[in-house]
């Protein structure tokens, strides 16, 4: 019998293992494996904390690149299923904003395709949230770009 899916996830450790090794077991070659790991990933996208999880997966520098780049996947996609409110179970206001403001740390990665992932989201939720959810993000790149890394400033 499958383990109960949570009304909610936060950051610890446990958590944050499980999800890495769901991401990686949804790129299993077991097909089965493989469908069962979507499945399971389908219907945590609308538990609260499950793209912050995710989010925190991705800004672990010591990770490897290929599972940080799978959490931002798994997050874009997150975000383009369930970020508007008229979805069915839409991503809540506490975790987009957490969301919002873990972007603007990862927008300095290293890695080139964790830092095109990173884009990509930001992208996506610009569309829908400026300027009225995100009204402060001109300030915000703003503030990134001039206190950031040289590597920022050239992207």
């Amino acid at each position: 019998m499958a383990a109960p899916i949570p009304t909610s996830l936060t950051p610890t450790t446990e958590t944050l293992n499980s999800l890495s090794s769901l991401l990686l077991a949804v790129n299993q070659e077991d097909l089965q494996k493989r469908k069962d790991a979507e499945a399971l990933r389908e219907k945590l996208q609308g538990v609260n904390g499950y793209v912050p999880c995710l989010l925190t997966i991705a800004s672990q520098s010591n990770a490897p690149t290929y599972l940080r780049h799978l959490s931002l996947v798994a997050a874009k996609d997150a975000v383009f299923n369930l970020w508007v409110a008229r979805r069915k179970t839409p991503i809540c206001d506490a975790d987009k904003a957490t969301i919002r403001q873990m972007m603007m740390t990862l927008i300095e990665e290293k890695e080139w395709v964790v830092a095109v992932q990173v884009a990509l989201l930001i992208a996506r939720i610009v569309r829908t949230d400026y300027p009225q959810s995100w009204p402060n993000l001109l300030d915000d790149l703003k503030k990134a770009v001039v206190g950031g890394s040289p590597l920022l400033k050239l992207r």
